[in-house]
């Protein structure tokens, strides 16, 4: 099967080709800052289940109000994700396959349709394209391999993701997202899947973020 790559220069221009779909705006209209927080991950199709592995995200927001209790929001940000066994942190481990992790880096650009239901609380729900750069993957026997030469992961990802936002303060946002891969991560050679009901590999994960306005 061929597998269509997305380079990060293209990602780019797909991004600021989104601004030209935007009306003119007055400027208050727009908001924006900085997010960071940590995620919990797991791969769905690989023998390992459970949000075991933790990760970092960080980037940048903009946020258009388009509408009373509505916006759009768009997010450069960097995330990690991948899968690992149960106690890979535990030093009595005494099973070969507690060695496995799988840690994949990925920039990510989510764009986002945001509702307000409560003065304080949003409801999200939006694509999150993004790109895999860099992925290394622990197996049972403690090697480390790069993800693409392990096996045939691929570089670009489409996810889903949905969640709620708490207003702390006029600057501050406390938030708990969740996301799950559309297209796959990799593709088992040949069909052969470790679980009939999953014959591709996908990306699962939680976060809890927090977004900092940097414009007032």
């Amino acid at each position: 099967m061929k597998h269509y790559r997305l380079k990060p220069s293209g990602m780019l221009v797909f991004v600021s080709s989104l601004f030209f779909f935007f009306p003119p705006v007055k400027a208050q209209l727009f908001e924006g800052g900085m997010m960071g927080g940590i995620t919990g991950s797991q791969v769905d199709g690989d023998n390992y289940g459970g949000y075991h592995k933790l990760n970092l995200a960080a980037g940048v927001y903009v946020r258009l109000h388009t509408a009373t209790h509505r916006a759009i929001q768009m997010e450069i940000k960097y995330e990690g994700k991948g899968a690992a066994a149960y106690n890979f942190f535990d030093p009595n481990r005494v099973t070969p396959n507690d060695m496995y992790r799988l840690a994949l880096q990925y920039v990510e650009i989510p764009l986002l349709w945001m509702y307000d239901f409560h003065p304080r609380f949003s409801f999200h729900l939006g694509l999150q394209p993004a790109y895999l750069f860099k992925g290394t993957v622990r197996d049972q026997y403690g090697d480390v391999f790069n993800v693409f030469d392990y096996a045939d992961f691929r570089k670009f990802e489409m996810a889903g993701l949905t969640g709620l936002s708490y207003r702390i303060n006029p600057r501050i946002e406390g938030w708990v997202r969740f996301s799950y891969s559309i297209t796959p991560i990799m593709q088992y050679e040949g069909g052969v899947a470790t679980r009939p009901w999953f014959r591709n590999l996908y990306n699962n994960g939680i976060g809890l973020c927090v977004y900092y306005r940097l414009d007032q």
